[in-house]
């Protein structure tokens, strides 16, 4: 992926196999979140060697309980949907490019 001012992300979108990891490198080393997906035993690492653990909460129903309060209480909520529409955008824009050779897609 690239961005208009022209950083460029070297991503991997599979369909068929687990990856489960996040890994993100930058001049001043690497950040990461591995295992990436799942309700628990997640852990994280910072640039200098530094880990920790994430809260062994699960996810979906901390969501889940988050847009009911937000129901309720009239207020926005904090995953709004538009942020899933946005998320599939970019998802059929990767398909797009795929079947495009690779082609750049504007989003």
């Amino acid at each position: 992926m690239e961005s208009p001012d022209a950083i460029v992300a070297n991503c991997i979108a599979t369909f068929s196999s687990i990856t489960n990891f996040l890994k993100i490198n930058v001049q001043r080393g690497g950040y990461g979140h591995e295992p990436f997906q799942g309700y628990s035993g997640q852990h994280g690492f910072l640039p200098h060697g530094e880990k920790f653990d994430f809260p062994g909460k699960h996810q979906q129903a901390v969501q889940m309980d988050e847009m009911c309060k937000a129901i309720m209480e009239g207020q926005p909520s904090l995953t709004p949907g538009e942020e899933g529409l946005r998320d599939m955008v970019i998802v059929d824009a990767f398909k797009d490019s795929i079947t495009k050779g690779g082609k750049k897609i504007l989003l």
